[in-house]
């Protein structure tokens, strides 16, 4: 990952920032990606488990109640951790766009910064004009 580094009079270098944000939002994006696409899996495998519960629940003949209890106990302790699963990703993809939110704000702050301290500048440079254009008047009044 690359670093942000630092200019002596201007803060941050902005192809630096520009460069650094970019970078880690086309990572969280990659990562949503992956987590979407795992989540759509997870949600696919859970209704797949459920269907095989319903199917076993119809044709469950046999007489054998403890076979029974031990397959559709097993079914269902799959489902949660599959549930489980669907949970955790959905928080870690929520928890990334949180991240995506802060980094983007961090960027635009960095660029109101640097358009201030531009304004800044522009404002001391006319600042500066105005007192020169002045000092000639006088010259030339002198004169």
């Amino acid at each position: 990952m690359s670093k942000i580094t630092k200019r002596a009079l201007w803060g941050y270098a902005p192809e630096s920032v520009e460069s650094t944000v970019s970078a880690r939002q086309e990572k969280h994006r990659q990562r949503i990606a992956e987590l979407q696409q795992e989540a759509a899996t997870l949600r696919e495998r859970n209704e797949s488990l459920r269907r095989e519960i319903a199917s076993l629940e119809e044709q469950q003949t046999s007489p054998v109640d403890q076979v029974e209890a031990q397959v559709s106990g097993q079914l269902y302790r799959t489902f949660l951790q599959q549930s489980k699963a669907v949970l955790d990703v959905t928080r870690e993809l929520a928890q990334i766009e949180e991240e995506d939110v802060h980094v983007l704000q961090q960027g635009l702050e960095h660029r109101k910064s640097l358009v201030e301290q531009v304004l800044g500048k522009l404002r001391h440079i006319e600042r500066q004009n105005q007192t020169d254009d002045q000092d000639e008047e006088e010259v030339g009044d002198d004169a």
